[in-house]
């Protein structure tokens, strides 16, 4: 009959199952149970690691789509400084066509109220 290599001895299992031999230790603890265990407990690392990875990402996404938004903003801001610096022009230089033409009425003012003159006769 064909038997089973009987896997206790250290060397059957360097030569049936060679990437196992770092198990050896830990042999007499390793139950059917605290495989399971030691597997669920991986699996749930595994998850909890993909899932802050996939929060990480999506915090990536909404800080670059905020920082999208506030340059948005401030070259909205730019604009609108830009066109109060040409209205506060164009006040300055309506103001300055106010006085002109206050000037100009005062003196026709002085003209209209002035004695008249005798006038020159031509020869």
């Amino acid at each position: 009959m064909d038997e089973k290599p009987d896997l206790s001895a250290t060397g059957a299992i360097k030569k049936y199952a060679p990437g196992m031999a770092w198990l050896l230790p830990f042999r007499d603890y390793l139950t059917p149970s605290a495989l399971w265990t030691a597997i669920a407990a991986l699996a749930v690392a595994i998850a909890y690691v993909v899932n802050a990875q996939h929060d990480l990402h999506r915090h990536q996404d909404s800080i670059a789509d905020l920082q999208q938004g506030r340059a948005q903003d401030r070259e909205l801001l730019q604009k609108i400084d830009m066109q109060l610096a040409v209205m506060n022009s164009r006040l300055g230089d309506i103001a300055l066509e106010v006085e002109h033409q206050r000037e100009w009425r005062e003196r026709v003012e002085e003209v209209a109220e002035a004695p008249p003159h005798a006038r020159r006769r031509e020869r």
